[in-house]
């Protein structure tokens, strides 16, 4: 959609069907060696196996892993926003705005199609907008202040979505 609609006009849209999860998992083997790790990686990278990949090539899938379940602590209304901007003060903004956006994906895929029509359903799709606004600017050389931007998005996540309004709807 960033491109002018004139060309756009000429493109053809491909949906490639996601892999099955034991095609991922043999791929990730061969990165890994092993199923279990395997296993473990996939699902803290939300089944995404390029995620799960770099995890692994980077060793910070425990870190990771940490900061999703804060999130799901924060949407759920058990932490604050200076305590869950806290576990991303030593990751760059980048990283910060990839994984909410694959949090709030995730939160999006657990929750019914009623709530997702409500009010606090609009304004989540809303938030992952504004997600998507902000990596691409950054990606065109934007550089807003990190400290300021997450405790703004968590804010708005917090006044958007309420305090433990999602209550048993995020999956862990």
């Amino acid at each position: 959609h960033g491109v002018p609609a004139t060309i756009r006009s000429r493109c053809q849209i491909l949906r490639l069907a996601t892999p099955h999860t034991d095609a991922c998992l043999e791929w990730l083997d061969m990165t890994t060696g092993n199923r279990e790790q395997s296993q473990r990686l996939f699902t803290v990278a939300n089944e995404l196996p390029l995620l799960a990949q770099q995890l692994y090539c980077s060793g910070e899938s425990e870190k990771y892993a940490a900061r999703c379940l804060g999130l799901q602590t924060f949407l759920v209304g058990k932490i604050n926003v200076l305590q869950a901007a806290a576990l991303w003060s030593e990751e760059d903004l980048g990283a910060f705005l990839e994984q909410l956006a694959v949090e709030l994906r995730r939160l999006v895929s657990s929750l019914s199609l009623e709530w997702l029509r409500s009010n606090p359903g609009r304004n989540l799709f809303r938030v992952v907008d504004e997600i998507v606004r902000l990596r691409r600017g950054m990606s065109a050389g934007a550089n807003p202040s990190k400290q300021l931007l997450v405790e703004a998005l968590l804010s708005k996540l917090r006044r958007e979505l309420g305090t433990g309004s999602l209550g048993d709807s995020i999956r862990a």
